[in-house]
C-alpha cells in the first residue's frame, strides 16, 4: 500500500464525515461538499491501487530478467526466430473456396 491509497483512504472518511453533518445539520452545502471528497478520495486511492499494480508488474518483469528463463518452459523465453517447430510455420490452403455460393 503505497502514500496515495493512504491519502485517498483518509479523504473519503473525511469526505464521509461532513456529509453525514450536513445530513444531520440539514446543510445541503457540507452534503455536497461531503459528497466531492468521497469521490476525490475515491479517484486518490483508485490512484496507489494503479501505482501499486505497475510496481508489482515492473517487480515481475524484473525478476523473470533475473531468471534469465531457467524456470520457465524453453518455447516461453527462446526467440521465435529460433525455434525449431514453430507452430506459426502452417498456413491454411483456401484458394479452393473462393468462388463458391453458400446459400
Amino acid at each position: 500500500m503505497n502514500k496515495e491509497t493512504v491519502k485517498g483512504k483518509m479523504k473519503e472518511m473525511e469526505g464521509r464525515v461532513q456529509r453525514k453533518a450536513g445530513e444531520w445539520t440539514g446543510s445541503k452545502e457540507d452534503q455536497l461538499k461531503g459528497m466531492g471528497k468521497e469521490a476525490e478520495g475515491d479517484m486518490q486511492q483508485g490512484v496507489g491501487k494503479m501505482k501499486d499494480a505497475g510496481r508489482e508488474v515492473v517487480d515481475k518483469v524484473r525478476n523473470i530478467g533475473n531468471k534469465q528463463g531457467k524456470d520457465l518452459p524453453e518455447k516461453d523465453y527462446q526467440d521465435v526466430r529460433n525455434r525449431k517447430n514453430s507452430e506459426a510455420d502452417v498456413v491454411p490452403d483456401r484458394d479452393d473456396e473462393i468462388g463458391e455460393e453458400v446459400a
